[in-house]
C-alpha cells in the first residue's frame, strides 16, 4: 500500500512539475535553440515561428489555401496575428510570419533571476 502510494505521489508530483508554466516555457524554448548556446537566435526564431505558424494552419485553416484569414481563426488571436500581417490585406502568409524581426534580438532560455 505504501509503494501504491509513493508511486501516485510521484505522478502527482511530476505532473504538477509539468503544468508550470515556467518549466513549459523553459522547455519549449530549449527545444528550439539548435545550436543549444542558451539563446534563441534569428535563424532559430524562423525555425520557431515556422513551426507555430504550421501548427496554426492545421488547426485554423478552413479553407486549407495554407493562408489565416478572417472568420478563420478565434478574434483573440486574430488579434495577436495582426502585428504579423505585413501588407495589411488581413491576411497571414507563410511568407509573412517567418520574416525576421529587425535588429539583433536574442531570447534567453531561463527566467530572469529575482
Amino acid at each position: 500500500m505504501k509503494l501504491i502510494a509513493a508511486v501516485l505521489g510521484l505522478v502527482l508530483a511530476t505532473g504538477v512539475a509539468q503544468a508550470d508554466p515556467m518549466h513549459r516555457r523553459a522547455a519549449a524554448r530549449a527545444r528550439f535553440d539548435i545550436n543549444r548556446d542558451g539563446r534563441i537566435d534569428a535563424p532559430e526564431r524562423i525555425a520557431r515561428r515556422a513551426y507555430i505558424y504550421a501548427r496554426l494552419v492545421r488547426r485554423f485553416d478552413l479553407d486549407r489555401d495554407g493562408r489565416l484569414g478572417p472568420g478563420e481563426v478565434p478574434p483573440r488571436l486574430a488579434e495577436r496575428l495582426r502585428r504579423f500581417d505585413r501588407n495589411g490585406d488581413g491576411w497571414i502568409e507563410p511568407a509573412e510570419i517567418i520574416v525576421p524581426a529587425s535588429g539583433p534580438r536574442r531570447m534567453p532560455l531561463a527566467p530572469p533571476a529575482q
